[in-house]
Order: C-alpha cells, then sequence, then structure tokens
C-alpha cells in the first residue's frame, strides 16, 4: 500500500489564519519557510500548510510568524482554472506540529507550572524518567 509523509523544518513565513467551517471545526493556513545554502547561493522553499481541528486550534494559538516549527503530513495537489488557465496548487495537509521555541516570550504558551520540564529535558522528560536510552541519532 502506498504511503506518504513529508517532514519540514524551518520558519513560519505568516502568522497562520484560522477559518471555521460550518460544522463548527478549525482550518488553519500558514507557510513555512525551508532555506538552504549551495554552491550557487542560498534558495528557499516555501510549504503552504493546512492545519484542521484540534491541531489548527493549537497552530492558530501558539504559533508567530517567524517562529522555528516543524511540520509532518502529506502533499495534495488540486487543480483549478482562474481566467481561462489551468492552475495547480500543493498544499501540506498537516497531520503533527512541533513547536521548536521561538524569540519572543512563550508566557501565555505554558503549561501549569506542575507540567513544565526540568531544565535540560528533552520533550518534557529527564533521561533518568525513562525506561529506555534514545536511539542511535539522539532523536526520541
Amino acid at each position: 500500500m502506498p504511503y506518504q509523509i513529508v517532514i519540514v523544518q524551518g520558519n513560519v513565513g505568516r502568522d497562520p489564519e484560522t477559518r471555521y467551517g460550518q460544522n463548527g471545526k478549525a482550518v488553519c493556513r500558514f507557510s513555512v519557510a525551508v532555506s538552504d545554502k549551495g554552491p550557487r547561493g542560498e534558495h528557499t522553499e516555501w510549504f503552504r500548510c493546512v492545519a484542521f481541528d484540534k491541531t489548527a486550534e493549537i497552530v492558530a494559538q501558539y504559533v508567530k510568524k517567524g517562529d522555528p516549527i516543524l511540520v509532518e503530513g502529506r502533499l495534495k495537489t488540486d487543480e483549478y482554472e482562474k481566467d481561462g488557465e489551468k492552475r495547480k496548487t500543493t498544499d501540506l495537509l498537516v497531520s503533527r506540529v512541533t513547536l521548536l521555541g521561538g524569540k519572543r516570550d512563550r508566557v501565555e504558551a505554558s503549561p501549569p507550572a506542575r507540567d513544565n520540564p526540568p531544565a535540560g529535558a528533552a520533550g518534557g522528560f529527564v533521561d533518568d524518567d525513562l525506561p529506555f536510552g534514545p536511539a542511535g541519532d539522539g532523536v526520541w
């Protein structure tokens, strides 16, 4: 069975825009810029992202332009016609978002004090709290 997953790490290009459908579910659109330096200079690739439901609400509440972010999802291309010309758009349909921290103070985004991880904790846990160690590449 075919499977697709796209993982993008970059910076949010504009503040997320959230709308609610007639069913009351949230849809949040935002863009992520991924820059790469190569022999011909720097190149920036832009990804149009669309998050739904609870993920959309979290993005709308905690994500702002310029924030570093990691987005997981799948690509979906749609075709439409404008002024008699066929066009295509490709969106990254978001299934998971990881907030990587930002330059600004995130006091409003902090969970209650009892849930705050100790200094140096990864993913909210201290290494000693886990019954296993990190994978060979250091990813949990």
